[in-house]
């Protein structure tokens, strides 16, 4: 199934990136994001389509464990490049 994992970034937390996986375009995830009561609008940094997006956002999320801000949500404390490096990876170690 193809879907989109994203990186977004939040000027309100500005040490936090939040990835995640989405089945509608990210321009409609960040829009639906941005209603959740923050105070700013995230900003897409990054997105990919890819095949089994939702399994791809569990093995993404499990490397950058580490760097987790809580287990319960989708935000890290990570660098762009560190995390964009890391999602190009898990998909060349999947194929």
């Amino acid at each position: 199934m193809l879907g989109f994992i994203y990186i977004m970034s939040n000027p309100a937390h500005p040490d936090l990136l939040k990835i995640g996986q989405t089945s509608k375009d990210p321009l409609v995830r960040r829009k639906d994001l941005s209603t959740t009561g923050v105070p700013e609008e995230f900003v897409i940094e990054y997105q990919a389509l890819v095949s089994d997006y939702r399994r791809q956002e569990i093995y993404i999320h499990q490397r950058l464990n580490k760097v987790r801000h809580s287990s319960r949500k989708e935000f890290f404390s990570i660098s762009i490049p560190e995390a964009i490096n890391t999602i190009r990876e898990q998909f060349t170690s999947s194929k």
